[in-house]
């Protein structure tokens, strides 16, 4: 999550976000990318009291998958729950920091 937020650098490779390669951005253009472009919602943080942490996992999917078919985005989850999972268009399986399986466009 680093890597494609831009937090951190990859050791190889390029990466771009909405068309630009943002691997040797400055600081103040790369903070103005994430601005625009990526945002990041952490579960553990501003949960609903009063709803189930099943509940809250629900309402924050149900919230990213209305902004992607109204944005016409992309949403990148990364989660070890296989409920969440089974919601996504596409999932990828890591073991070890690395793809379980070949990854393919």
């Amino acid at each position: 999550m680093g890597i494609l937020g831009g937090l951190d650098t990859p050791t190889q490779g390029n990466l771009y976000v909405a068309g630009v390669e943002i691997t040797k951005m400055g600081e103040n253009r790369l903070a103005e990318t994430r601005n625009e472009y990526i945002g990041f919602v952490f579960q553990q943080f501003n949960l609903m009291p009063t709803l189930t942490a099943a509940e809250n996992g629900d309402r924050v999917m149900d919230t990213l998958l209305q902004a992607q078919s109204e944005l016409k985005t992309a949403v990148v989850i990364v989660t070890h729950d296989l409920r969440v999972a089974a919601r996504s268009d596409r999932t990828l399986t890591m073991t070890d920091g690395r793809f379980a399986e070949p990854v393919t466009a």
